[in-house]
C-alpha cells in the first residue's frame, strides 16, 4: 500500500514538473499547470492513477497547500482593497 502510495507521489511530482516548465514556457500561472497535471494524471485522464481513494486524499493535500498559496499571495492591505471593491 505505502509503496503505491508513493509511486502515486512520484508520478504527480513528475508529471507536475514537465507541465510546470512547460506553462512557463507558455506563460501561463502554475496553478492552471497544477490543474491540468491533476486531471491528466487522474483516473478520467490518463489514468495513471487510478485508485480513486489516493487521489482523493492527494487532491486534499493539493487544496491545502493551494489555500496556503493564496494565503502567501494576500496581504492585508490587499484584502481591504478588495473589500472596497466588493462593497461599492
Amino acid at each position: 500500500m505505502l509503496h503505491t502510495a508513493l509511486a502515486s507521489v512520484l508520478v504527480l511530482f513528475g508529471t507536475s514538473v514537465a507541465v510546470i516548465a512547460l506553462s512557463q514556457r507558455l506563460r501561463i500561472p502554475p496553478i492552471i499547470g497544477f490543474l491540468i497535471t491533476g486531471m491528466a494524471a487522474g483516473p478520467y485522464g490518463f489514468a495513471f492513477i487510478s485508485n480513486e481513494r489516493q487521489v482523493n486524499t492527494i487532491a486534499e493535500l493539493g487544496i491545502v497547500f493551494l489555500l496556503f498559496l493564496v494565503g502567501l499571495e494576500l496581504s492585508l492591505t490587499r484584502l481591504k482593497q478588495l473589500g472596497r471593491i466588493i462593497v461599492i
